[in-house]
């Protein structure tokens, strides 16, 4: 079966060199001929409308006019995106080889996945950042396994919510859902989408 056309998607607000970091480790580690890439300048002010300009005819380029946050940008980008699949990625993370396909697989082969997520490692000290978000007794939006050095051994886990700094979701479920909240600026959208997908 051929995989599916991908749309990935990030929104930038400065940190020019982390945006970078990010665009060159997503195009060593995707083959990018079948896919699309959307970037949504959410009105920086140091280098990175530049840097964009370095990719426009390769990447589809949206510029904010002034900065709107996360919600509304990547809402902007999945209304044009022709992907079946939304792949949002936030401009700080260091893509490895292998990251996607694993992603894929399960959003592919569990029926009721409506969000897949990864677990993230904090590039500097090597804890897991993230592997997904459960709420604690109080109630609370919490990382599942943060600050541990090790892994779950779970293949696969299900959790209240991912963080949509990597997720996966089809675009048809975004769009039917109403995508991100936008009286959420920069937090808690991503938690929110998938509560009411939940």
């Amino acid at each position: 079966m051929p995989t599916p056309r991908i749309s990935f998607i990030t929104a930038l607000y400065n940190c020019v060199e982390l945006s970078r970091e990010m665009l060159r480790s997503l195009e060593d580690t995707v083959d990018l001929s079948q896919h699309e890439v959307i970037l949504v300048d959410d009105a920086s002010t140091d280098e990175t409308p530049r840097l964009l300009d370095e990719y426009e005819g390769r990447f589809n380029i949206l510029r904010n006019e002034k900065n709107r946050g996360f919600a509304v940008s990547n809402n902007r980008a999945a209304k044009q995106a022709s992907g079946d699949i939304l792949a949002l990625l936030n401009n700080d993370l260091v893509l490895k080889p292998g990251w996607l396909e694993p992603m894929l697989d399960i959003l592919e082969s569990q029926a009721d996945a409506g969000v897949v997520g990864n677990i993230q490692i904090d590039a500097q000290r090597g804890w897991i950042d993230h592997a997904g978000i459960f709420f604690d007794l109080e109630g609370l939006p919490t990382h599942a396994w943060k600050t541990r050095k090790n892994p779950p051994r779970e293949v696969i886990s299900e959790r209240s919510a991912v963080t949509a700094a990597c997720m996966l979701i089809r675009k048809e479920l975004f769009v039917e859902h109403g995508g991100f909240d936008e009286g959420y600026e920069n937090g808690m959208e991503d938690v929110d989408l998938c509560v009411r997908l939940k």
